[in-house]
């Protein structure tokens, strides 16, 4: 069921009271005071919507020259920011990867229990952002459901599949530089989970991030000679040179590792064969590594349920 999560100029035009928020809506905590119920205190409501709108916003950390943005967003990390607030890390269709505060999203009510916010969750999203405060939190000001992706959490291969992507995009993409076939990718990649091989879709989403981010390892040529590689030939990747190197030229490099039997095949839509998938895995995880200059955090428990779950793995 759809969890729809309201605040702002929402609550005030619609009047929506305390008594009539059904299962389907939630409303951020404080809100309450300004869209309470005539009947019971017709006089507040009367006098709050005599002053600024603008003064009413104010209260709630939509201030005065901040635009409310609407977009479609899948939320990559998530930090508890209080008891009942939460700091949340999105990756939004056409604005990019935004940072916003969820204040009292997890405040429980008679209606609702405190749930707040979860990993990989898909929703539409409206907040706030002050003109030159990229930088800044901005405030959420809605957030409704449109996708949980209750099959992650139902096999632990496809919900570590599903966090090592989500936590990939969040830390190889830039804030407020959308990337629209990504976020397409991203959005296909977890409902995707729900039945094929979660191996092989990491692969190929691995791929079209890097592709997308410009930093997709050339696997076709040696990056140092520029001879065309081929499988039968043992091949060493390096990151640092952007991808393959052949076999002569791998003493001059000194990172680099051997590649597997078929990791090459990623760039010809991904490998299909066990191991295969395994290798390009592998190679693709040790890349974002090299990137990073650290693993991510959950690349070993990618490794130990994702990579092992790979038809013929051990």
């Amino acid at each position: 069921m759809d969890a729809f999560i309201c605040a702002g100029m929402m609550i005030i035009g619609r009047g929506i009271s305390r008594g009539c928020i059904g299962a389907r809506t939630t409303c951020l905590p404080g809100w309450a005071g300004v869209a309470s119920s005539r009947r019971r205190n017709r006089h507040r409501v009367e006098s709050s919507a005599r002053r600024p709108f603008g003064k009413r916003l104010e209260r709630f950390g939509v201030e005065q020259g901040m635009a409310l943005i609407k977009d479609e967003a899948v939320v990559l990390r998530r930090l508890d920011f209080s008891e009942s607030s939460q700091v949340l890390a999105v990756f939004t269709r056409a604005h990019g990867q935004q940072r916003v505060i969820a204040k009292g999203v997890k405040r429980a009510t008679r209606q609702r229990a405190s749930v707040g916010i979860d990993l990989l969750e898909r929703g539409d999203i409206v907040f706030s952002q002050r003109p030159g405060g990229e930088e800044r939190l901005s405030p959420l000001t809605e957030w409704r459901q449109l996708d949980h992706y209750p099959h992650l959490r139902a096999d632990l291969a496809r919900y570590y599949a599903g966090l090592y992507a989500g936590e990939a995009v969040a830390m190889l993409t830039e804030a407020h530089d959308p990337h629209v076939g990504l976020f397409d990718g991203l959005r296909k990649y977890l409902a995707d989970l729900s039945s094929d091989e979660p191996g092989l879709l990491l692969a190929r989403f691995l791929w079209l991030l890097l592709t997308e981010i410009g930093l997709q390892p050339e696997l076709s040529v040696c990056t140092s000679c520029r001879r065309l590689v081929t499988e039968d030939r043992v091949l060493y990747f390096s990151s640092r040179s952007g991808g393959a190197i052949c076999r002569d030229c791998e003493p001059a490099s000194i990172e680099k590792f051997q590649l597997s039997v078929g990791a090459t095949k990623i760039t010809r839509g991904g490998p299909t064969d066990a191991r295969g998938v395994r290798a390009a895995l592998t190679m693709l995880d040790y890349h974002i590594t090299e990137i990073l200059g650290r693993p991510l955090r959950a690349a070993r428990s990618m490794h130990a349920t994702v990579v092992k779950s790979v038809s013929g793995g051990g």
